[in-house]
């Protein structure tokens, strides 16, 4: 894996068998990004607005499937969890 660039908790890398490049982001970050999905998909629900809702729904679920990788990986490498 090559890092491309780093900005604060932000990373470009290229791994080795991708033709793009990926974003990294901080287990920590990710997190407020989950919880700030649910906020949206919270108030999104309250409109009545089923493609919003929809939307609103499906940005928290790939936020909160993102997490559960982290999650699942850190757990059994006796890594804390940052939040």
């Amino acid at each position: 894996m090559r890092v491309l660039a780093q900005d604060g908790n932000v990373a470009v890398v290229q791994l080795p068998q991708r033709s793009s490049p990926a974003l990294s982001v901080q287990g920590d970050s990710l997190s407020m990004l989950v919880k700030l999905a649910g906020s949206v998909a919270a108030q999104a629900a309250r409109t009545g607005d089923a493609d919003l809702i929809d939307d609103a729904e499906e940005l928290r679920e790939r936020l909160s499937d993102m997490l559960r990788v982290y999650e699942s990986t850190l757990r059994p490498r006796g890594l804390p969890l940052p939040y």
